[in-house]
């Protein structure tokens, strides 16, 4: 196909040069996922039937793309022959007032505590700040605190686990070194007062026992993992606790509890007790916000805690 000018609207004098909507195309969809020349060429003429394009003219497209500098890996059969955009020359300029929003975004995002959003908009700006010019913006647009110490390949693992109720033996950064562990995967958590993600998990013998939580940013490698031969299940204790709505208004629930009633005066949570511990640690911080805990046992252990803490004080 000769190179040139088309008109791709109902208007003839709005035409496009044909090499430059080509080389834009391909890098656009590059920039999205690997393709094969055939993939590219089928949406390419998906998109604009009139151009006719072939795979031998995408191939002459990657090479002008590569001695353009982009680094383009050509495909081989270990990938499908698919093509893989390495490095883009492109960059991206941002004034300091569309930073100022962009992190206003990037805040309000994370004050909301879904760690499953978080670590996605995390993904979306390592892409974007590749192509921004100036190092100091690109560090500060990466600047998600301590989702940063995530290693997000462990993270997508353990969520596996967890969906799929597997058991995995992990390296785990303890006070006294690293260790060894094998637990049955349960669930993760964002705990919001230190903004940490941890990993809930039991061990083959966890009759009364609590479960255990551990740092995810501690977790330095998953060694194996394995569907167990007999399930273990976990069953959860459910408890109900009141909150002011005068003295807390605004009250978001984590991963583990819902609300299911809320009045002008009152917020009625229903919350999975993942270990008393973390539980009666939960309530305390809402101080005189919290005013009716269901569980009697539960209740008695608040009190006396707060009895204790009374006398340390006088």
């Amino acid at each position: 196909m000769k190179a040139g000018n088309v008109c791709l609207t109902r208007n003839p004098q709005y035409k496009i040069n044909l090499s430059g909507l080509r080389l834009f195309l391909v890098l656009q969809f590059l920039m999205q996922k690997n393709y094969s020349k055939s993939e590219i060429c089928e949406l390419i003429n998906e998109k604009y039937p009139s151009l006719n394009i072939s795979p031998d003219i995408i191939r002459l497209d990657i090479n002008t793309l590569k001695s353009a500098g982009f680094d383009i890996e050509v495909g081989h059969k270990g990938n499908n022959y698919k093509y893989v955009l390495n490095w883009n020359p492109l960059k991206i300029k941002f004034a300091k007032s569309e930073i100022d929003i962009i992190n206003q975004t990037k805040k309000s995002i994370m004050d909301l505590c879904d760690w499953h959003l978080i670590i996605d908009l995390f993904e979306i700006f390592k892409k974007i700040a590749n192509y921004i010019d100036d190092e100091n913006i690109a560090e500060e647009f990466l600047n998600f605190g301590y989702f940063q110490d995530v290693n997000l390949d462990i993270l997508n693992k353990l969520k596996t686990a967890c969906d799929k109720q597997h058991k995995i033996k992990i390296i785990y950064a303890s006070i006294q070194g690293d260790r060894a562990m094998e637990v049955h995967s349960y669930k993760i958590t964002h705990q919001k007062d230190n903004n940490k993600l941890y990993f809930w998990c039991f061990t083959d013998i966890f009759e009364n026992q609590d479960l255990i939580y551990l740092r995810i940013d501690k977790i330095k490698e998953i060694i194996k993992t394995e569907k167990p031969k007999t399930k273990k299940i976990y069953k959860p204790k459910m408890c109900k606790y009141v909150l002011n709505k005068k003295l807390l208004p605004y009250y978001l629930p984590d991963e583990v509890e819902k609300i299911i009633e809320s009045t002008e005066d009152r917020i009625v949570i229903e919350t999975e007790i993942l270990t008393e511990f973390y539980f009666i640690q939960k309530i305390l911080n809402f101080g005189s916000a919290c005013v009716w805990v269901e569980d009697k046992k539960l209740r008695e252990k608040i009190v006396e805690k707060l009895k204790n803490i009374r006398n340390i004080y006088k």
